[in-house]
């Protein structure tokens, strides 16, 4: 049996996951692995344009807060958009992406 450790800094705090691998199971191994790659290294992404707007602004972050912080300011400044109603609130999450790409 081989173990396999990941670590990644968040914070103050480390996190580790653990993957132990035998004989057999070495593609559950690459989906858990996988998985926790996309985690951590993937970054959210927007386009206005997938909401319909005519506008080529497009931003990518780390975190999903500091993207909705991005977009926010974006709106706000590109289209005078001062306040968010639900519904383009609602649009506007349903286009943020998770993508390693």
């Amino acid at each position: 049996m081989l173990t396999v450790q990941i670590r990644r800094k968040i914070g103050g705090c480390l996190q580790c996951l653990n993957i132990s691998l035998r004989a057999g199971r070495v593609s559950q191994a690459y989906i858990l692995i996988y998985s926790y790659a996309i985690d951590i290294m993937a970054k959210y992404k927007f386009k206005c344009s997938d909401i319909g707007m005519n506008c080529s602004f497009s931003a990518a972050e780390k975190n999903r807060e500091d993207l909705v912080k991005k977009i926010a300011d974006h709106a706000k400044s590109a289209h005078q958009i001062n306040e968010i109603s639900p519904e383009l609130k609602t649009k506007v999450d349903s286009a943020i992406k998770k993508s390693l790409f």
